[in-house]
């Protein structure tokens, strides 16, 4: 009996030595693993909801909508002093919070953000330019990016065809100003407010 018994106990530890990649799998195997659709199923966000595109996205409609506004200069495409325009090329940042959509990084593998969310599955800010005299030449973005705390950022880039008043009277020593103004078409002052950030752009 103790010959079985001492034959079994070293069988079993052969075992053990022989296939130690055998056991690193099972442990490996046994992390959580998450993706990006998770996130997306708890909050619900899918193309047959468009309850999340119609309106702003905060649970108490007396509640202000804070649009932070970035502006980046990329560089004057051109200038016509006959027709008082110019053209410019912009890469602008929009972000704003959302009341609806907010998730614990720590449920989701610590994710703390989605990357490339379709536009049409979100609501977003309706800004345009007031100066703008042609339409915008320039590939709209089709993303949009949710971080966990609730804030959306999008990021576009810009064409700008726009009127300014130039006085060139002083030419070559002159000094020119364009100004643009960022709005929104449908909201008040009472339901979205823009903030300018940077050093280029001034609150209106």
């Amino acid at each position: 009996m103790t010959r079985v018994s001492l034959m079994i106990l070293l069988l079993v530890s052969a075992l053990l030595l022989s296939a130690p990649e055998a056991w690193a799998t099972d442990e490996v195997s046994s992390e959580k693993v998450c993706s990006y659709f998770d996130v997306l199923t708890q909050l619900n966000i899918s193309k047959g909801n468009e309850l999340y595109t119609m309106t702003r996205p905060i649970l108490d409609y007396r509640n202000q909508t804070i649009v932070h506004l970035e502006i980046a200069l990329y560089g004057i495409l051109g200038m016509d002093e006959k027709e008082q325009m110019f053209v410019a090329s912009l890469l602008t940042s929009l972000q704003w919070h959302s009341d609806l959509f907010s998730w614990n990084p720590e449920d989701f593998c610590g994710i703390t953000y989605i990357p490339s969310i379709p536009k049409k599955l979100m609501w977003e800010p309706d800004i345009i330019i007031e100066e703008m005299i042609a339409e915008d030449k320039a590939p709209p973005s089709p993303f949009l990016t949710l971080y966990s705390n609730g804030t959306v950022e999008l990021n576009r880039g810009m064409v700008v065809v726009s009127t300014c008043l130039m006085q060139i009277f002083s030419f070559p020593f002159d000094t020119q100003r364009c100004t643009l103004t960022f709005k929104s078409i449908t909201h008040t002052d009472k339901e979205l407010r823009l903030l300018a950030q940077g050093s280029n752009a001034a609150p209106g």
